[in-house]
């Protein structure tokens, strides 16, 4: 009696321990859920983790006609944008958000939609917080994307599980000759079956374990389904209705899912020893598992379809906390065939951005001198118009435009691989976005800065002109930054001017940002020179030098 009471008092303090664990790491979670809603993320991704969140992007943009290249995403620094707004807490939700990031929209149906789900959940904290922890639970995928195990398991071939009875039964049948029959005949026979059981268990394990994670994904996307279609939220019905339709197909997927597990999920109890040998003997797991693959490949666009409705559900709340974040943001207006016009516009990746104005009813010319801000206004225009068409969420107390196809040719560098040079690549990248302009039905919203400077000065204005002179005759709006002060002149009739300046104290210069109309009239190279420290001889030659140009139009006198 003692015993018992004592084995009693051991189980109850191990139950109190595991419970008092469990709720010391809900806790736990709900105060990271919390804080990463109110404050800044800090974040990183190994370099593997990124390209595998890669792969439902990859696979979808045949789909879409508006996508955001390679060249446009690195250009914006888009990848430092996308860790700002990552405040997922699931692979399928940082999968869908990448991908919605790539896909520019070119109606308003979709943003509205999740312009209310975000809405919706930042209305709501307690629900929020419910759905949160459910994404939390779902958790984050080792190796590859729950994309690309979802697309695994599809694709694998169906097996049928007779061998898999055939065995059962001729183990059976053994035990049954040595009972009733001949002894040593069964024993024979029992070895036999053994044997053949053991080998085909293994063989064909090691054929499909590796696809257990992909069923896992599949599960445990069905139990947050579940979680998601019990809460009341209006703003999340017609979702939460789909849903329900699915899980009525699919929803016992789940059940004796116990059968099925890896090394990874074993426990190493005495229980799970016992049943990984009944597996091996009765095979049931690989039945379990030819069962599921049947069923999922059924079922295969209602999955798939569920992957993407719980990718944008995550995706909505974390554009919340994006926007929760945001010191100023406003929800943009977007119609066919307006300027592009944003009032108060800032660059969010900068700490102390400065706000600047402009409304493009045509396309803009900018100059400036070195670091006065032409590059990172260029990137603040084309990332607002990316995020307005993509998280219907624009960093300016105002903004309107268009629908756009977005596309820039800004940062480049040489090619060693295909043998290119810089000025290769630069007019390869220039001609992707005249084609773009030429073949859209769209608008075309594009970006340019410092316009080949990969050649000498006279053909550089010249194709330069001749270039963006194309652009307002084709369907596009056009945002160039150039150095080049003649272009100012040459393109007058075809392009808007703005510029940049800056001062000078005591051969420091000041920068203010602020975007100015008309061309640049202040130059800063030269005394940059001196800045940095170079001789004081070679800066005053340099400056008498371009004073001679300038009143004499040839470099010869000044020599």
């Amino acid at each position: 009696m003692e015993t018992l009471v004592f084995v009693g008092m051991i189980l109850v303090a191990l139950i109190y321990v595991s419970i008092k664990t469990q709720k010391e790491i809900r806790a736990k979670n709900l105060e990271k859920i919390k804080k990463e809603y109110d404050e800044e993320l800090e974040r990183e991704l190994s370099y593997e983790e990124y390209e595998n969140l890669k792969a439902y992007f990859r696979a979808v943009s045949a789909d879409f006609e508006n996508v955001i290249d390679d060249d446009t995403w690195d250009d914006l620094n888009m990848d430092a944008v996308f860790m700002q707004l990552n405040s997922t807490n699931s692979s399928v939700g940082r999968e869908y958000l990448y991908a919605c990031l790539r896909h520019p929209r070119m109606d308003k149906k979709y943003l509205e939609e999740t312009d209310a789900m975000a809405e919706g959940f930042h209305a709501n904290p307690d629900i929020r917080l419910k759905v949160q922890e459910e994404f939390l639970n779902l958790g984050y995928a080792n190796r590859i994307s729950v994309y690309t195990y979802l697309k695994n398991i599809m694709e694998l071939e169906n097996y049928s599980s007779w061998i898999h009875y055939g065995s059962l039964i001729f183990l059976v049948m053994s035990i049954l000759v040595m009972n009733y029959y001949r002894a040593d005949v069964g024993i024979i026979l029992a070895i036999l079956a053994l044997a053949v059981t053991i080998i085909s268990y293994f063989k064909e394990k090691a054929r499909i374990e590796s696809y257990y994670y992909c069923v896992k994904w599949i599960v445990q996307m069905i139990q947050t389904s579940k979680s998601l279609v019990k809460w009341k939220m209006p703003f999340l019905n017609q979702y939460q209705e789909e849903l329900k339709d699915m899980l009525k197909d699919i929803g016992d997927l789940p059940k004796n899912m116990f059968l099925i597990t890896t090394g990874k999920n074993m426990t190493g109890s005495l229980a799970e020893i016992i049943m990984d040998y009944v597996r091996i003997l009765t095979h049931v797991d690989l039945i379990k598992f030819n069962h599921l693959l049947l069923k999922v490949k059924k079922h295969q666009t209602e999955i798939m379809r569920m992957y993407e409705i719980l990718g944008h559900v995550e995706t909505s709340i974390a554009i919340a906390a994006f926007r929760n974040k945001l010191t100023v943001w406003c929800k943009p207006v977007l119609e066919r065939g307006s300027a592009y016009e944003a009032n108060g516009l800032y660059h969010m990746l900068l700490e102390n951005p400065v706000a600047n104005s402009i409304k493009a009813d045509g396309c803009v010319l900018l100059t400036g001198s070195n670091a006065s801000g032409k590059s990172t206004f260029l990137k603040s225009v084309a990332v607002n118009a990316l995020l307005s068409q993509t998280i219907f969420t624009s960093t300016a107390p105002e903004y309107r435009g268009d629908f756009y196809r977005i596309v820039s040719s800004m940062s480049h560098k040489d090619d060693i691989i295909n043998g290119d040079s810089y000025y290769m690549v630069e007019i390869k990248a220039l001609k992707r976005i005249i084609n773009l302009a030429d073949e859209s039905g769209e608008k075309v919203l594009c970006f340019l800065d410092e316009v080949l400077r990969g050649t000498n000065t006279v053909e550089r204005i010249a194709a330069s002109t001749q270039i963006l002179r194309s652009f307002p005759r084709k369907n596009a709006l056009c945002f160039a930054a150039t150095h080049d002060i003649e272009l100012t002149k040459l393109l007058a009739d075809f392009y808007e001017n703005y510029h940049f300046d800056e001062s000078f104290e005591n051969n420091d210069v000041k920068y203010n940002y602020i975007l100015k109309k008309g061309p640049a009239v202040t130059r800063n190279a030269i005394k940059l020179l001196a800045q940095t420290g170079y001789d004081k001889e070679l800066i005053e030659d340099a400056v008498r030098m371009t004073e001679i140009f300038e009143q004499t139009g040839t470099w010869e006198n000044g020599v």
